[in-house]
């Protein structure tokens, strides 16, 4: 339905154009949008770190605070870790901790901090799986 409005839309727009070009398109249609909330956490679960990538991109392109995409993936680490991957909580835990910090101070771009943590939490929260991401202090 909404693909079908899209492109009408779109055709009442171009009306008398020889072609439609990609800006045309982005002006009426817009960005991608997030069709599903869950969408990272379930790609992170899968380990499909490039679909989770794409969901976080998806997720703050739409407007959704880092502190809010931090609480989810918190949600994630604290409900589903244990139950599939209980050896994964703990450098999950410190790797959001870590990433709270981060974001609290000012330590880096959000979407970079987050990108971060999500690549960690993919490889089931193996800080070792991303070289240098955790320094034991």
């Amino acid at each position: 339905m909404r693909l079908r409005n899209d492109v009408d839309r779109l055709l009442l727009y171009a009306l008398g154009q020889a072609t439609i070009s990609v800006d045309d398109v982005r002006e009426i249609v817009g960005p991608a949008s997030l069709q599903d909330d869950w969408a990272m956490t379930n790609a992170i679960e899968a380990g499909d770190g490039k679909t989770a990538l794409r969901q976080l991109g998806l997720m703050l392109e739409g407007g959704a605070a880092p502190e809010k995409i931090l609480g989810q993936l918190g949600w994630l680490v604290r409900t589903r870790f244990p139950l599939q991957m209980p050896s994964a909580v703990r450098p999950a835990v410190q790797a959001l901790f870590r990433t709270d910090l981060d974001l609290k101070r000012s330590a880096g771009e959000p979407r970079v901090l987050l990108e971060r943590l999500v690549v960690e939490l993919c490889t089931r929260g193996t800080a070792r799986a991303v070289p240098g991401a955790s320094v034991r202090r």
